[in-house]
């Protein structure tokens, strides 16, 4: 009998054959997983034919002290199950690493699977939100969906991503009406196929569309679901450039609430991620990013902007609701900065060039061109795409934010937010408007002083 996922990928992509799949070792390993009498002897058998992958899961198991050195103790400390998916994740690695699909970023793909595995699993041990070791394979795995498309219609993905991006909310629509499933829907039909837990299953439908909250009835399957989403936004908040880094940092905080931890847990995952990163790296042949240290307690305090923050902004606010307009107006203006209004993203885009912003206030939900469309635009132009700009959003869901984010917005606040919030996320705008503006006369200095150098070179062999 056909399971629902086999049925799902069969009527979706027909190619079954060009999925990813497991080979090897790991493939060998998922079948011994259905034999009852398969003993831990038995695995580490299997896991020894793939020196790679002895390497790997002894230094998965290392994780934890003391230090072992070979495949049967490492095979007994990560378990069976945790075993079989880990191997599963690093085979896939190894055997999809590069692929035909030229729009698709692989390196970026399994690197962030990799910090996400990695914070996810450090996340689990400090919460204990599930097996911590289940946990990595969770989060190497989660995005799985999105190979798979990659893999089975390259050419026709290719055309989505170059549309709509590499991630986000738009390209899952997209890919529904191209293909019939998206990479979520088929990232867990390719984990059902692949026999793991339901549970981790669930979890990884829970990372696509977060619960309300971390407890409930099914409170294990939720509490790894967010663990999974925590992991993400500390992932994409230690490797995202310093104008990227807030509203990563924004929501690791809000997930971290929801697990009941705190600012100062964040920093110390961030920390063990980077530090792990580097000795994983060049066991799964990955680039690795320049990783920062997001600064999670500075975030969450909005008094810890200090006075030298306070010079004022020129700063275009666009929201069509007069009212909010003007209420973002006068707090603004109140602080020291220099206000200029538009109604709607269209006279905000026309503005652009008279107004000069150094900063963009814009609301999410308007007419005709909402937030979302109006941020891709941004970003599309050339006085634009360096622009910081701050969402005010009524929405609270996770993906909502998300999509925030993808669109282009450098962080973002709710508009139920009192003006302190919103003041505290200007000022601490401000600092990376003026490190940017800094660096760019740094760079205009080097460029005049290359070109008289060049030009004094010049003379100097025509007098020769």
């Amino acid at each position: 009998m056909s399971r629902p996922g086999d049925l799902a990928l069969a009527g979706a992509i027909g190619d079954l054959h060009r999925l990813p799949s497991p080979r090897g070792a790991a493939l060998a390993l998922l079948h011994l997983s259905q034999d009852e009498h398969a003993s831990a002897g038995d695995v580490a058998r299997v896991a020894q034919a793939d020196p790679a992958l002895t390497g790997r899961l002894i230094h998965a198991a290392n994780s934890a002290a003391p230090r072992i050195g070979s495949i049967m103790p490492a095979v007994l400390r990560l378990g069976f199950t945790a075993t079989r998916q880990i191997a599963l994740g690093f085979s896939l690695v190894n055997d999809y690493r590069r692929g035909a699909c030229g729009r698709f970023d692989y390196k970026a793909f399994w690197t962030g699977s990799l910090l996400r595995g990695l914070a996810a699993r450090a996340i689990a041990a400090r919460l204990r939100t599930g097996d911590p070791q289940e946990a990595l394979a969770c989060g190497l795995l989660a995005e799985i969906g999105r190979l798979a498309l990659a893999t089975a219609q390259p050419a026709a993905y290719g055309e989505l991503l170059a549309a709509h991006g590499q991630r986000g909310a738009r390209l899952r629509t997209a890919e529904r009406d191209r293909f019939a499933i998206d990479h979520a829907a088929l990232a867990s039909a390719l984990l059902v196929r692949w026999t793991l837990p339901p549970g981790l299953v669930a979890a990884v439908d829970g990372y696509y569309a977060p619960p309300v909250d971390a407890d409930g009835p099914d409170r294990p399957v939720r509490r790894m679901a967010w663990t999974l989403v925590l992991a993400e936004t500390v992932a994409r908040a230690a490797a995202a450039p310093a104008g990227e880094r807030e509203a990563w940092t924004h929501l690791a905080l809000d997930g971290a609430a929801r697990l009941g931890a705190d600012a100062a847990m964040l920093e110390e995952v961030a920390g063990e991620v980077a530090l792990e990163a580097l000795s994983w790296a060049p066991l799964l042949e990955l680039p690795l990013p320049a990783l920062g240290s997001p600064d999670f307690p500075g975030y969450a305090d909005i008094g810890s902007i200090g006075p030298e923050d306070q010079a004022g902004l020129r700063i275009l606010v666009v929201d069509d609701d007069e009212s909010d307009r003007l209420l973002t107006q006068r707090a603004l203006e109140k602080a020291g900065h220099r206000v200029r209004l538009a109604a709607g993203g269209h006279e905000a885009l026309a503005s652009l060039t008279e107004a000069l912003p150094q900063l963009v206030v814009t609301d999410i939900d308007m007419p005709r061109m909402n937030g979302f469309d109006f941020c891709s635009t941004l970003r599309s132009s050339r006085l634009g795409a360096c622009l910081y700009v701050i969402a005010q959003t009524g929405r609270e869901r996770h993906e909502d934010l998300v999509e925030c984010i993808h669109a282009g917005a450098n962080d973002f606040v709710s508009k139920s937010a009192t003006p302190e919030v919103l003041l505290a996320r200007v000022r601490a705008a401000g600092r990376t408007v003026r490190w940017g503006e800094a660096l760019h006369s740094e760079m205009d200095a080097v460029r005049e002083l290359a070109t008289v150098l060049a030009i004094d070179r010049r003379k100097t062999e025509l007098n020769a």
